[in-house]
């Protein structure tokens, strides 16, 4: 995500925050639509990847766990991947937290995708 790596101050601005803002508000009403899933989630996650770091904090969990659900449907397993690798970088590299919350957060992810009772990784 380009955009995401490169803006900092620039998202402060009144303006851009009430955008970003109504942006996500539609896309997040979008994913609750079978049909508009697969444009919502990648709109979703560009919106709060490029948001403050506060609402950043504040809402990828929520989508990210929306995420993890649509993962079991085939049809939205790679755009699902995607905004959770999009949100999980960000989070990594552009908004970190504490080494102890963030090695929580990346063990609780590791352990949805390679659970310990099956022999393959997930998805």
């Amino acid at each position: 995500m380009p955009i995401a790596a490169v803006v900092n101050a620039e998202v402060n601005m009144p303006e851009l925050v009430q955008a970003i803002d109504i942006v996500y508000a539609k896309a997040m009403k979008m994913a609750a639509k079978v049909r508009h899933v697969t444009v919502a989630f990648p709109l979703a996650a560009a919106a709060l990847c490029v948001s403050r770091r506060d609402v950043f904090h504040q809402r990828w969990l929520s989508l990210l766990e929306y995420c993890i659900q649509r993962l079991k449907d085939k049809q939205f397993r790679r755009v699902s991947m995607d905004a959770i690798l999009r949100m999980l970088w960000v989070y990594l590299f552009r908004y970190p937290e504490s080494s102890n919350v963030v090695l929580r957060r990346i063990d609780s992810l590791s352990r949805i995708f390679f659970p310990a009772t099956k022999l393959h990784a997930w998805p």
